[in-house]
């Protein structure tokens, strides 16, 4: 009796197609198969990766078919309080980019990724907008908050909250030249800037800033820490502008900017 031969998943064929410079598997190939579940998201972008090192440049692309999803399931993986992504999104594409920074690659044609930062952001005073005003009133400081970091960031970068009943929102920004320390801390102020520019307005005229404590760290071709590990990491970097005179600052100086608009 013969043997069957080894059965391969849908990702491995597809793979084995783009290897084979197969002209079928094109950018609407890889998004009908996400769509119909024969590939995860981490999938998808890993091999739309594959795509553009062999010539096909799919990163606009890859932002305008993220938005077009299916209803239902942006349904399921999206906050309904901020709008941002859930976890678990996240999740798939911290893999996904960690896959396309360390892929061995060749030839002339490769991804621009040279490093990826994660920004971990925690709104300030969560409980006391929600005990001192109301709960839709701590929802829609979160909203806020959320708005003025999409401000901040490029479409191919991507933000997330990280529990339903959680003050804590990560960004992913790709990195895609200069990897410098001035470089990225010039990146992660800018983004700082424009995430504590928001404000709300309580009991029928009373203006208030939205404002954030903010960490970061930096993934690098090589780096082998766990989502856990990086998460910390950004944590970390964070606690120094968590402490009460930090938290002061920053709202203060967010008034005074509210006071000259």
């Amino acid at each position: 009796m013969r043997e069957e031969g080894p059965k391969f998943s849908k990702f491995e064929e597809i793979a084995g197609m783009i290897g084979r410079g197969d002209s079928r598997v094109d950018l609407d190939f890889l998004k009908k198969a996400r769509n119909s579940g024969e590939i995860s998201l981490a999938d998808f972008d890993t091999l739309a990766s594959k795509l553009f090192e062999r010539g096909e440049h799919v990163e606009e692309w890859l932002s305008k078919a993220a938005k077009k999803l299916d209803s239902k399931i942006e349904k399921l993986e999206i906050d309904p309080v901020t709008g941002l992504f859930k976890r678990a999104v996240f999740e798939e594409k911290l893999d996904a980019l960690t896959r396309e920074l360390n892929f061995d690659q060749r030839g002339d044609r490769r991804s621009p990724l040279c490093a990826i930062m994660v920004v971990a952001i925690d709104l300030d005073d969560l409980r006391s907008w929600n005990n001192d005003y109301s709960h839709p009133t701590g929802d829609k400081a979160l909203w806020t908050l959320a708005r003025s970091i999409e401000k901040g960031i490029r479409e191919k970068d991507s933000a997330f909250r990280l529990g339903d009943k959680s003050d804590e929102i990560v960004v992913i920004v790709r990195i895609e030249s200069d990897v410098s320390d001035g470089k990225l801390e010039e990146i992660f102020q800018h983004l700082k800037k424009t995430t504590n520019s928001g404000s709300i307005n309580v009991n029928g005229g009373k203006i208030l800033p939205v404002t954030a404590a903010m960490g970061y760290t930096v993934i690098k071709q090589g780096d082998s820490r766990s989502i856990a590990e990086i998460l910390e990491g950004a944590d970390l970097n964070q606690i120094a502008d968590k402490s009460p005179e930090a938290k002061t600052s920053r709202k203060e100086q967010a008034r005074e900017a509210l006071e000259q608009n």
